[in-house]
Order: C-alpha cells, then sequence, then structure tokens
C-alpha cells in the first residue's frame, strides 16, 4: 500500500449516479465472551448469558449518551451481531459479538479503551477490525470534476457522508490525496437479498465516471 501515491483515488462504491461519498465511518468489532463455573438453576447467582447481556445494555448506555445530540454520520452506532450459550455441567460460557460504527472524533483504539472500562463481571474482550473513520475535504479537483460531470449529465450532484465502511478507510490515511467514492447503485441495498441496480443508472455512472476522469487528466 505504501508503494503507491496515487495523485487522485476514485473507490468503486454505489453512491447513486449523482452522489459522490466523501467519508465512512470507522469500525471495531469486540468478540466478548464470559465463563464461569455452573450452578443450580434455582439458585441466585446470574447465568453467564445473563453477565453478557448487562454488559451489552453498558454498551448501549455509554453509546447512547455519547450520542447525544449528534447527527448519525457523528454518532457511535452499535450492534449485537451475534449472542450464543452453551455449558458442559461443571462450566458454562456465554459468547456475543458486538459491532461498532465510529465517527470521526472516536477511532477504534479509543473505542476499545472505553469498552474496556464499562462495568461487566467477569467479561473478556478480544477487539478486531479496527477501521480508521475518515472524512475528506468537499472541495478538492476531484470532486469538482464528478460535480461539473454530473451536472453535464442533467444531474444536482449530492456530497454524501456513509455509515459503513469502504476501501476509503484503509488507504485514504496513506496516501493523502485527494479520494472520494463513487458508483451507481442504492447503497441501502447492499447486501441484502434484494440487492439490485438500474442499468440505465449505471449507464449514466459510467459517462459521468469517463467524464470526471477526462476532465481531470486535461488539468
Amino acid at each position: 500500500m505504501r508503494q503507491y501515491r496515487p495523485d487522485y483515488c476514485v473507490i468503486g462504491e454505489p453512491s447513486g449516479w449523482d452522489a459522490v461519498t466523501l467519508g465512512y465511518k470507522g469500525r471495531l468489532v469486540a468478540r466478548v465472551t464470559r465463563a464461569k463455573d455452573n450452578f443450580h438453576s434455582a439458585g441466585d447467582d446470574s447465568t453467564a448469558a445473563e453477565d453478557v447481556v448487562a454488559y451489552w445494555n453498558a454498551v448501549r448506555e455509554w453509546a447512547a449518551a455519547r450520542n447525544e445530540g449528534q447527527r448519525l454520520f457523528d454518532s457511535v452506532q452499535a450492534s449485537l451481531q451475534g449472542i450464543e450459550s452453551s455449558g458442559d455441567g461443571l462450566e458454562q460460557t456465554c459468547r456475543a459479538l458486538i459491532g461498532l460504527r465510529l465517527p470521526p472524533a472516536l477511532g477504534p483504539r479509543e473505542a476499545e479503551e472505553q469498552l474496556r472500562a464499562l462495568p461487566g463481571e467477569g467479561i473478556s474482550l478480544a477487539c478486531t477490525g479496527h477501521e480508521e473513520p475518515y472524512r475528506g475535504p468537499k472541495d478538492t479537483p476531484l470532486t469538482r470534476a464528478f460535480r461539473t460531470s454530473i451536472r453535464a449529465a442533467g444531474g444536482e450532484p449530492r456530497l454524501t457522508l456513509k455509515t459503513g465502511t469502504s476501501d476509503m478507510n484503509v488507504v485514504a490515511p496513506h496516501w493523502g490525496c485527494p479520494i472520494l467514492a463513487y458508483g451507481p447503485g442504492d447503497s441501502s441495498l447492499d447486501h441484502r437479498p434484494d440487492e439490485r441496480i438500474s442499468l440505465e443508472e449505471y449507464a449514466r455512472a459510467v459517462s459521468v465516471l469517463q467524464a470526471a476522469i477526462e476532465r481531470i487528466a486535461d488539468n
């Protein structure tokens, strides 16, 4: 990745033919585990599953407190992506997978520190992902070329920010060049069974991309 130093970078991601994407949230994935000695169900101790649920509730409360008054792109989005429990008669274990989408003001390392500081009896965390959030400037030679090309194709250009992640999160901090994401399609359909694309929109996006590249090359 450090070998290449492009002058400009366009990431192929659905933005809609008349829009460009300037930034994406970061990401952190936390694998939560609670293991404890088994006990009779008539006892008053909490189960491993209950301890994990309590920790998840603490994560939700932390995110909600931090997000107060923030718009979506500047907020933490926490999701419980999976949970399972098991026991062998001697020990009970519960595991959960928590995903965080992170705003520019909160990087994944800091988010991990805050997760580890939350209350959670016997909870162990293993964190992966660590994609840095990124938001690029609105006015660059690249954004100007795309805005002009979209107008020439009959559209009103839009500048958008996405709550997911893309290759932009990886390469933008290293390359430091004007960068954006562009492509036909509706990103709200990503990873869904009904994901689809309009061929008419695809053709318009191809013409916009070609025109934008030609404008950049002529400058």
